[in-house]
């Protein structure tokens, strides 16, 4: 599978969020925790290398980085409000 640009910016995106917040919130791990039936979290240095995956295999694709910065406290309060929200 090769993602377009926006399907890796969104999946790089949600694995920083996970990242950024997993520690710190254990609602997540509830709200998804039908993805976890069978297999443990990733651990945050475990999302790091994987985001470092991503990004290498893109640039020896496309010769560009595609890596995405947390999002702004303004975008991670918005999305804190959704996960809670269940949307």
């Amino acid at each position: 599978m090769k993602p377009t640009t926006r399907e890796l910016a969104t999946i790089l995106a949600a694995l920083r969020y996970w990242q950024a917040n997993n520690a710190s919130d254990s609602r997540l791990e509830e709200v998804f925790a039908e993805h976890f039936a069978e297999t443990t979290l990733l651990t945050t240095t475990e999302i790091n290398n994987l985001c470092e995956k991503l990004n290498c295999s893109v640039r020896k694709l496309s010769k560009t980085h595609a890596d995405v910065q947390l999002p702004s406290t303004n975008s991670k309060a918005m999305m804190q409000n959704i996960v809670v929200q269940g949307r």
